[in-house]
C-alpha cells in the first residue's frame, strides 16, 4: 500500500509526479491533457490544460510544502497566490500540495480560491496523491526517488547505520540527497554497466560525484530488495558476507584503492583477494559491488598491476567527467540547492545573478554548490562579500575553505585540524587526543598559548559536522573530515607555510605523523633543523621496535649521512614479529634493502640480523613476483641462500621451523592464486590468439623458480590450462567485446526509456535555453571566466 510523504522529491521532481498522475487519472480530450512548464516564475501556472475555446481552460497550481503546516501554506496563497487567479481568471483551478490536508483544510482552500475551484475534488493533498499512485503502480517505477519517501523505504535503509556510514543513512540526510539529485547520462550508463557485469568501478576526480551516484544507486537496488553491505577498511570483508545463493546482495565499497598512502600500500597488497572477489561477484546470480576510486588512483594501479591490467577492470567503468555535465543539469542542480538550503532573499538574488557564470566556469563543481548555498559556510557573510566569496573560489578552488578556516575558528580548532590531518586524515578519539594535547603543549611552551580548559572536548563540539565527523561503534570512536576538499585545503595551506610544517612536526609523538608529509623513499626535500628534530625525538631505546624500524626507514630515505644513528637503531631490535601483516613496512622494506647495498657499514649490520626478519619479511609477499624479488636480492647481495640455509631437514630452531612452514604454505596458496587467476583471464577477458601459451610459459616458469631457490617438494598442478581450446575462446571473447562496445556506443547516443526499466534522460538545456540565449552574448560574463580551463579543483 503506497504511503509516501514525497519528502525524497524536490520541487521539480513533484511537479513532473503530479503532471503525470493528473494525467493518467484524468478524462480530458487529448493524449496529453496537462503540459508543464520551465522552471521560473510561473505566474501562477505550474501545469496548464488548453482547448480551442479557451488557452487557459484548466490551471494546476502546485505547491511543495514538505517543510511546513498548513497555517504556513495558507498564508502563502492569500499572500501570493490568489491575485494571480485573479488575473489569470482561469476556467477552472486546480490545486496540489504535498501537505496532507483534511476536509476543513479542503474547505479553506476552496474558499480563497472561490470562484475558480469549483469542487473539493479539485483539491489534491498527499491522500489523494497517494490513492492515485495505489492504482497506478507503473507511474512508480518512472520516478525512483517516490519509493524511499515512504516511511517503510526510510525504515529498510536505516537497518545500514554501519560504522563509518551512519550519518548516511539518516533519514534527513537520504531524504536532501535525493532531493538534491539531478539524473544525467552518467545515471543510466552506471545502472547499464552494473546490470552487465554485476560490478562496477565510478572514477572521476575529486568533487564531480562519485559518492553521491554510489548513493543514489544503493537506494536504487535496495527499493529492488537487495541486502546492502558496506566495505570500510579491507575488500575481504566481502568474503564473511557473500552468500553462495541466489539471495540478492549489493556491496560498496569507497575510495577503494585508498586515497592515503598507507591505504593505497594496504589496496595493492590485496590485489589477489580483490580480482577473486569481483570473478566470484562477476558469475553470480543476484550479486552486486559498486566501487569508487579517483582516475588517477585506478591510472596508477594499472600501470604499477600487470594482473590487474589484464583483468581488465575498465570494461565496468563509469567514468564521471565534469565537462560531460551539461549547463542545464549543471543548473538544475544550482536550483536545487537554492530551493533546499534556507538562504536569505538576498543571496538567492546573487546566486541567481551569478548562476551563469557559476555553471560555465571551467572550475565548476558540485562540491562547490554546497559551499555556496549552505548558511553553516556562509551565513554571516553580507551580499558584497557573498558575491565576492562566489567569484573568488571559483578562479580558486583550493581555497574554498579559506574563510571559514580563518573566520569561523580559532587556534585550538586549527591545532585540531592540523593534528587529524597529520595523522592521515582519520584517528582514533585516543590517538587524535594525545597527538592534539601534544600540539597544545608544544605552543604553551614554545608560543605563550594560552590553554582553556578541555580544549580538546571543547573543539571537537565546535568543529563537529561542519569540519569534521565522527563514527562510534563498540566504544570505539573514530574521526575524518567532513569533506575530501578541506583535507585539499589544509595540504595545499601547509605546503605553502614551512612555519606550519614545522610546528606540527615539532610536537608530533608519532612517526606516522612525519610519513605524511615525508613518505619514505620518496625524492623531497628536507631542512637539516627537521632531521634533527627527528632523531631527538625518535632515536631513543625507549621507543617500541616497531617505532625503531619506522625510524630507520625515514632515516634511510633522508638523512642517510646519519648512519651512526641508522646503525643504533638498528643494532637495539631484537623482536622482529612486528612486520607480520603490516603491508606499509613491507613496501618500505624492498626499497630500504635496495639502498643499503651502497652503503657498506649498513650492508654488514643487516646480513647478521636474525634470520626472523628475512622469514617474516617473505611470508608478508603477497604475490609471487614480491617473492622472487626478495628472494634473488637476499642471495645476490645479502649472501642468503634460502634453499640451503631453510632445507627442512635441517632446521633446529622451533622459531624458524613455524615460520618456514608458513612461507611454503603460502606459496603453494600465491601459486593456486595465480593459475586460478589465468585461467579465468583466459576464460573471461583475453582476445589474443596463442596467449595461452605465454601464460603456461609464466606458470612454469614460477614454478621452477620455487623448485630451484626454495623448494623441491612446491609442485602444483595447473592441468585447466592445458585441456581447454583457448584460441576459440580468445575468438569469442573478441566477438563479445566488440558486441559490448557496439551496444554501448549505442546506449551513449540515444538513451532511451524502453531500454532502462524505470525513468528517462531529461533534457535540462530546455528549461534554461532563455539564460544560455541571453548570457552567450553577455561579454561581461566572458570576461569573469577563468582564463585557465585546465585549473580544476584540487
Amino acid at each position: 500500500m503506497s504511503d509516501y510523504d514525497f519528502s525524497t522529491l524536490n520541487s521539480n521532481d513533484f511537479e513532473k509526479l503530479v503532471c503525470d498522475l493528473l494525467n493518467e487519472s484524468s478524462s480530458l480530450e487529448g493524449s496529453v491533457p496537462f503540459r508543464s512548464f520551465k522552471p521560473g516564475k510561473d505566474g501562477g501556472i505550474d501545469l496548464l490544460h488548453s482547448s480551442d475555446k479557451n488557452e487557459k481552460e484548466i490551471v494546476v497550481q502546485i505547491k511543495h510544502y514538505y517543510k511546513s503546516s498548513f497555517a504556513t501554506l495558507r498564508r502563502d496563497l492569500e499572500k501570493n497566490e490568489v491575485s494571480k487567479v485573479h488575473t489569470l481568471n482561469p476556467k477552472k483551478y486546480i490545486f496540489v500540495t504535498s501537505l496532507e490536508l483534511s476536509f476543513e483544510n479542503k474547505r479553506i482552500i476552496k474558499n480563497i480560491f472561490s470562484p475558480y475551484i469549483k469542487n473539493i475534488s479539485d483539491i489534491y493533498g498527499k491522500d489523494d496523491l497517494n490513492d492515485i499512485l495505489r492504482k497506478n503502480k507503473h507511474i512508480e517505477e518512472n520516478h525512483f526517488k517516490l519509493w524511499l519517501s515512504s516511511a517503510v523505504a526510510i525504515q529498510k535503509i536505516q537497518q545500514y547505520k554501519f560504522i563509518g556510514r551512519k550519518n548516511e543513512f539518516q533519514e534527513n540526510q537520504i531524504k536532501q540527497k535525493l532531493r538534491l539529485f539531478v539524473i544525467t547520462r552518467e545515471h543510466y550508463k552506471a545502472i547499464n554497466i552494473l546490470n552487465e557485469n554485476n560490478f562496477l568501478i565510478i572514477t572521476g576526480e575529486p568533487g564531480v560525484g562519485k559518492t553521491t551516484l554510489s548513493e543514489i544507486l544503493i537506494y536504487r537496488y535496495l527499493s529492488k530488495k537487495y541486502q546492502l553491505t558496506v566495505i570500510y577498511d579491507d575488500i575481504r570483508e566481502i568474503e564473511l558476507e557473500l552468500k553462495d545463493d541466489e539471495s540478492k546482495q549489493i556491496f560498496y565499497f569507497d575510495d577503494f584503492l585508498g586515497h592515503t598512502q598507507a591505504e593505497i600500500q594496504k589496496s595493492k597488497s590485496a590485489e589477489t583477494y580483490l580480482l577473486k572477489i569481483i570473478s566470484r561477484i562477476e558469475n553470480s546470480k543476484n550479486k552486486l559491488l559498486i566501487l569508487n576510486t579517483r582516475k588517477f588512483i585506478l591510472n596508477s594501479f594499472l600501470d604499477e598491476s600487470e594482473r590487474f591490467k589484464n583483468f581488465n577492470p575498465l570494461r565496468a567503468e563509469a567514468k564521471i567527467e565534469l565537462h560531460t555535465y551539461s549547463y542545464g543539469a549543471k543548473r538544475r542542480m544550482l536550483d536545487n540547492h537554492i530551493n533546499e538550503f534556507e538562504l536569505s532573499s538576498q543571496k538567492k538574488e546573487v546566486l541567481k545573478t551569478l548562476a551563469h557564470l557559476i555553471c560555465t566556469h571551467s572550475n565548476f563543481s558540485p562540491r562547490h554548490l554546497e559551499f555556496f548555498t549552505n548558511k553553516h559556510y556562509i551565513g554571516e557573510l553580507d551580499t558584497s562579500s557573498f558575491h565576492s566569496f562566489i567569484t573568488e573560489n571559483l578562479a580558486n578552488p583550493k581555497r574554498i575553505w579559506e574563510h571559514a578556516y580563518n573566520k569561523q575558528i580559532s587556534d585550538k580548532e586549527r591545532f585540531l585540524l592540523y593534528s587529524l590531518y597529520s595523522l592521515g586524515s582519520k584517528a582514533s578519539k585516543k590517538s587524535l587526543e594525545l597527538a592534539f594535547d601534544s600540539r597544545i603543549t608544544y605552543e604553551v611552551r614554545e608560543n605563550n598559548f594560552f590553554k582553556p580548559t578541555n580544549p580538546f572536548n571543547d573543539s571537537l563540539r565546535i568543529l563537529n559536522e561542519g569540519f569534521i565527523i565522527s563514527y562510534s561503534y563498540n566504544n570505539y570512536i573514530e574521526f575524518n573530515f567532513i569533506n575530501p576538499s578541506l583535507e585539499d585545503f589544509l595540504k595545499y595551506y601547509i605546503e605553502n607555510n614551512n612555519y606550519e610544517l614545522t610546528r606540527i612536526l615539532s610536537s608530533s609523538i608519532y612517526i606516522e605523523q612525519w610519513f605524511v608529509f615525508y613518505k619514505p623513499f620518496e625524492k623531497k626535500n628536507i631542512e637539516k633543523k627537521l632531521i634533527n628534530i627527528f632523531i631527538s625525538k625518535f632515536s631513543k631505546n625507549k621507543i617500541s621496535e616497531v617505532e625503531k624500524y619506522k625510524a630507520i626507514l625515514f632515516l634511510a630515505s633522508y638523512a642517510p649521512d646519519e648512519i651512526n644513528v641508522i646503525l643504533k637503531i638498528l643494532k637495539s631490535i631484537y623482536q622482529w614479529d612486528f612486520i607480520s601483516g603490516n603491508v606499509i613496512l613491507q613496501s618500505y622494506s624492498l626499497q630500504f634493502l635496495k639502498n643499503s647495498i651502497r652503503e657498506k657499514k649498513l650492508l654488514s649490520i643487516i646480513c647478521k640480523l636474525d634470520y626472523e626478519y628475512f622469514l617474516r619479511i617473505i611470508l608478508n609477499c603477497k604475490s609471487i613476483g614480491e617473492v622472487s624479488n626478495y628472494i634473488h636480492l637476499f642471495q645476490n647481495n645479502l649472501n642468503l641462500n634460502f634453499k640451503e640455509k631453510f632445507n627442512f631437514n635441517s632446521l633446529t630452531s622451533s622459531k624458524y621451523s613455524y615460520l618456514i612452514k608458513e612461507i611454503y604454505l603460502s606459496c603453494k596458496f600465491l601459486l593456486k592464486n595465480e593459475i586460478e587467476f589465468q585461467y579465468n583471464y583466459l576464460l573471461k577477458s583475453n582476445t589474443y590468439v596463442d596467449e595461452h601459451l605465454d601464460v603456461i610459459d609464466r606458470i612454469e616458469n614460477y614454478i621452477s623458480f620455487f623448485n630451484n631457490y626454495m623448494f623441491e617438494d612446491l609442485n602444483i598442478k595447473y592441468d585447466i590450462l592445458l585441456t581447454p581450446n583457448w584460441n576459440d575462446i580468445a575468438l569469442q571473447n573478441n566477438l563479445n567485446s566488440l558486441s559490448l562496445k557496439k551496444e554501448s556506443n549505442s546506449i551513449d547516443e540515444d538513451l532511451t526509456p524502453e531500454y532502462f526499466d524505470f525513468g528517462y534522460e531529461y533534457n535540462y538545456d530546455q528549461d534554461y535555453d532563455y539564460d544560455l540565449e541571453e548570457k552567450t552574448n553577455d561579454s561581461s560574463y566572458l570576461i569573469r571566466l577563468n582564463d585557465n580551463p585546465n585549473d580544476l579543483p584540487f
